[in-house]
C-alpha cells in the first residue's frame, strides 16, 4: 500500500468477490486480477482468481489496492403456473402480462383465453402446466390394472 492509502481490514474481505491489484515478488509492475478472497487476515490474502482452481497467497505489503465487487444479481427464472381457468384469464392478462384494466375488461373471457393462448410464453418469466401429481393421477386405469 502507498502511504496515502489506508490499508483495508483484509479479514473483512473473506468470501467476497474483489478486484485485487498487487505486485508479485520479483515483478516490476502491479498485476490486477478479479476473483474471490478465500481467506483474509492482517498478514495477507488467500486469493482465488476467477476461472482458476488454485489459490495465490498475497502478502499485505504487496497489495496496491483491493476493490470489493458488487454481488452478482441472480437471473430471472421461469415459474410454472397452473393453467388459467375461464373466469380468471382477463385478470391474469392484467396481472402477469401488463394489460390495462380497460383492455382486459373490453374482452370476454373466451376472447381473453384466445389472446392468452396466442402469447409466446417461451420468452416470458412463467409458463402454464398441469401439476405433475395431477397429470399422473389423470391416467385411466381399468379394473384389471391396465392403463387405457
Amino acid at each position: 500500500m502507498t502511504s496515502t492509502q489506508t490499508a483495508p481490514d483484509l479479514s473483512t474481505l473473506t468470501g467476497k468477490r474483489v478486484t485485487l491489484t498487487y505486485t508479485p515478488k520479483g515483478e516490476d509492475g502491479p498485476l490486477t486480477l478479479e476473483g474471490r478472497v478465500e481467506i483474509g487476515s492482517e498478514i495477507g490474502l488467500m486469493f482465488k482468481e476467477k476461472g482458476k482452481s488454485n489459490v495465490t497467497i498475497v502478502e499485505a505489503d504487496s497489495i496496491v489496492s483491493v476493490e470489493e465487487l458488487a454481488p452478482k444479481e441472480p437471473n430471472v427464472s421461469t415459474k410454472t403456473l397452473q393453467p388459467i381457468p375461464l373466469g380468471r384469464v382477463r385478470q391474469h392478462l392484467a396481472d402477469r402480462h401488463g394489460w390495462t384494466k380497460a383492455d382486459a375488461n373490453a374482452l370476454t373471457e373466451a376472447q381473453a383465453a384466445e389472446q392468452h393462448d396466442a402469447l409466446d410464453h417461451g420468452v416470458l418469466a412463467h409458463k402454464h402446466e398441469e401439476p405433475k401429481a395431477k397429470v399422473e393421477a389423470d391416467v385411466d386405469v381399468d379394473s384389471d390394472g391396465d392403463e387405457d
